[in-house]
């Protein structure tokens, strides 16, 4: 039997999770931006250089849902019932992610989407609205 990657069971975990859920992309996003919030939050360990005994980890998560979020059509999975079109917006995993990993795409994207949004449902599901706010000068 094949042991699988990382990125290999965050893919099963998704077809699987996604399936179930109405809102999945806005879901995924929320919980990966969520999770990149630990990092500037747990200054003396680093949560970006952390791996689950299976090789899980905040990269991984990142690189999955990226190019979904660079190219939605591209979406494999059911579209999320409410919101669809108001997504996706300048996230925080993008900037985290992009700063942590030294990812010039992921920062460029970023910079690309909408930072000025205003319906509520968006607002409320952004874990941090001003990012930038969280980066010291000591990345």
């Amino acid at each position: 039997m094949k042991k699988s990657s990382g990125l290999d069971s965050i893919i099963d975990f998704c077809s699987k999770w996604c399936s179930s859920r109405e809102k999945p992309v806005l879901f995924l996003i929320l919980f990966i931006s969520g999770s990149c919030l630990g990092r500037p939050l747990v200054l003396e360990d680093n949560l970006f250089s952390y791996s689950t005994h299976d090789g899980k980890n905040i990269h991984l998560g990142i690189s999955f849902i990226y190019p979904f979020v660079k190219d939605k059509s591209t979406w494999p999975y059911a579209k999320d019932v409410m919101y669809w079109e108001e997504w996706p917006v300048r996230h925080p995993f993008l900037l985290f992610g992009g700063l942590n990993s030294n990812n010039d795409q992921y920062l460029s994207l970023r910079q690309s989407l909408n930072a000025d949004f205003s319906n509520s449902e968006v607002i409320r599901n952004m874990p941090v609205r001003y990012p930038l706010l969280w980066i010291s000068g000591s990345n």
